[in-house]
């Protein structure tokens, strides 16, 4: 609860019966997070344990995969900490033509997974930003790509590695192939795969500049594998010697508390999204155990005029992440919230993350925006507000940079909400770390401590020596209007 000065409070009644036009009032909060905010959280900060990791791969003097002593690989694990071991490369783009080829061995796997192929080394994650080339998921091989906007997409090969089995495989990328979209082709063990890039991701671009292996960056288990002579754009190796790529993480072990389904988001002594230490946020992971950090915000319904405001950074978000920000009620969290109104940040792989409006009601109504906003995860500080007007239905919403968008909410739905704040999306899938700052948001005015019983002439003759007018929204307490 906010606090209210005495004065202020003894005459609260008469304000917001001035100020209140029916039974239905609502005021608007401001939250900074200067300090602790002490919302309510459930499931925010939750581990499901910890393991140990090892990476051992980089150049190996072994011949897994047949001929001469010499090769690159060794036990690469899953993890959300990246590892890799590549070689630096002349900075190509998807407007370049792109060649290799070579023998890869796949000799154990426990549920690992990794990336071969032209990626960035600046960063990777799942899907990996600017990565073109193909994917061991267990003994499964896809072929996949993702722009440096973060848009992917990925084909299955139907190809199985057999442990044990040295393969021929070649890749080839044609930036004039695919109706001049751009395609890729992946040859493994004879049969032909090939991946046409969609409308736009090739002007998206990608921005390549290590070739080689890095881990597959989510949590699970390791493979040992070896890739040898390698043919890249031209160049021949044989791995005889050490060819002294550059390596990250790949001799390494340590134990890994990010595992699937952690969560650790809620109040931050940060400034990723703010002018000033303070806000709210951290790591999401989308999980089917709900999770959220919210404020108390009474009773407010579809009838009630709400609105919100603030600041938000994506800091790093996985293909197949995201979360809510909105009011909600915290009886069911299911997937769709069976009353939830707001924005959810996420999206499909092809298109990427968006703030997307969306509601839902206990009556099985419930919408999404279209054609919305594309979000990237790259730390940029977003400015947004939504608005829903129950006088005409419509819910609106801006971000910038990005634009606006618009939802009409079913006229036969209704829904009651007690909260407001962040939530996780409770289907699995992969993880976000976001903040979000300098909130603006609806309350119920019942919300407010008006607990002090007063005789109507004492209230009276407050307020006639008072100086106080009653505009149409007047602040009635720090960070609190009414409407």
């Amino acid at each position: 609860m906010k606090p209210i000065d005495l004065p202020l409070l003894i005459l609260l009644p008469v304000l917001l019966a001035a100020s209140c036009p029916s039974t239905n009032c609502s005021i608007l909060r401001t939250e900074n997070f200067t300090t602790e905010p002490n919302w309510i959280g459930m499931g925010n900060r939750y581990s499901p344990g910890c393991r140990e990791v090892i990476q051992d791969f980089g150049y190996s003097d072994t011949d897994y995969c047949g001929g001469q002593v010499g090769e690159v690989g060794g036990q690469i694990s899953r993890s959300v900490t990246p590892a890799y071991y590549a070689t630096p490369i002349e900075e190509k783009t998807l407007d370049d033509t792109l060649d290799a080829s070579g023998r890869i061995v796949l000799v154990k796997d426990m549920d690992g997974g990794c990336f071969i192929g032209w990626f960035n080394h600046r960063r990777q994650g799942w899907r990996p930003f600017s990565f073109l080339g193909f994917r061991l998921d267990g003994r499964n091989v896809y072929l996949c790509y993702t722009t440096r906007t973060w848009r992917a997409q990925g084909l299955g090969t139907e190809v199985s590695l057999v442990p044990g089995k040295p393969t021929a495989w070649k890749i080839h990328y044609d930036p004039a192939q695919g109706n001049e979209t751009g395609s890729v082709t992946l040859t493994i063990e004879g049969k032909r795969t090939t991946l046409r890039l969609l409308p736009g991701h090739r002007e998206d671009g990608a921005i390549f500049d290590r070739f080689g292996i890095f881990n597959l960056q989510e949590p699970g288990g390791f493979q040992r594998l070896y890739i040898d002579d390698l043919a890249l754009d031209g160049l021949v190796l044989n791995f005889s010697t050490d060819p002294g790529w550059e390596g990250c993480s790949n001799r390494a072990s340590f134990r890994d508390c990010l595992l699937r389904g952690t969560q650790d988001f809620g109040y931050s002594e940060t400034n990723f999204s703010g002018c000033q230490e303070g806000e709210i946020g951290g790591l999401i992971w989308r999980s089917e155990r709900p999770a959220f950090y919210a404020d108390e915000v009474g009773v407010l319904t579809l009838e009630d005029r709400l609105v919100a405001s603030g600041v938000m950074t994506l800091v790093q978000a996985s293909s197949d992440s995201g979360f809510l920000v909105g009011w909600f009620d915290p009886k069911d969290l299911g997937w769709p919230p069976s009353s939830f109104l707001g924005f959810v940040m996420e999206g499909p792989s092809r298109i990427g993350h968006q703030f997307r409006l969306i509601y839902h009601t206990p009556q099985g109504l419930g919408g999404e925006s279209q054609d919305n906003p594309i979000l990237f995860p790259n730390s940029t500080v977003y400015r947004w507000n939504i608005e829903y007007d129950p006088s005409t239905r419509i819910f609106s919403g801006r971000i910038e940079p990005g634009g606006e968008v618009f939802l009409t909410v079913d006229p036969d739905g209704n829904a009651t909400f007690a909260l407001f704040g962040m939530l996780n999306i409770p289907v699995g899938g992969h993880q976000a770390t976001a903040y979000l700052d300098d909130l603006a948001y609806t309350v119920s005015i019942s919300e407010l401590p008006i607990t002090i019983a007063l005789p109507t002439s004492l209230l009276l003759a407050v307020f006639l020596a008072s100086p106080i007018s009653l505009p149409d929204r007047r602040t009635i307490a720090h960070g609190e209007q009414v409407f």
